[in-house]
């Protein structure tokens, strides 16, 4: 199963007009890290895009997206569309147990106003 679908199954998301992230997040019990996965939806519910979330900076391959910045410490994110800064915060998270040999959780986070 792609990792988008076990995101919106677990979730059972409805999608809104604005761009948001779907955040798997999966705690190994080998080391103290976790694995930060995602998917981010435009506001067309057909473009899905898998993009890496861990801590730092990363080309998603999102048409448009330039400059993605994730903090998970912090639960935001931003990016640059053209030369506006965009933001995204987490709105809620939810435990979905064991999944993929560790232990999962499932964060929607939604398109918000830049603050920092």
């Amino acid at each position: 199963m792609h990792l988008h679908s076990l995101i919106l199954a677990a979730l059972g998301v409805t999608f809104a007009s604005a761009s948001h992230l779907t955040i798997i997040t999966r705690q190994d019990t080998n080391f103290l890290g976790g694995l930060h996965q995602g998917v981010w939806t435009t506001n067309n519910p057909d473009e899905n895009y898998d993009i890496d979330t861990d801590n730092g900076c990363y080309d998603t391959g999102v048409p448009g997206v330039q400059g993605f910045c994730m903090d998970m410490n912090n639960k935001r994110a931003h990016f640059f569309d053209g030369s506006r800064k965009r933001c995204f915060r987490e709105w809620r998270e939810q435990s979905v147990g064991s999944c993929m040999k560790g232990i999962c959780s499932i964060g929607r986070w939604n398109e918000v106003t830049c603050d920092w």
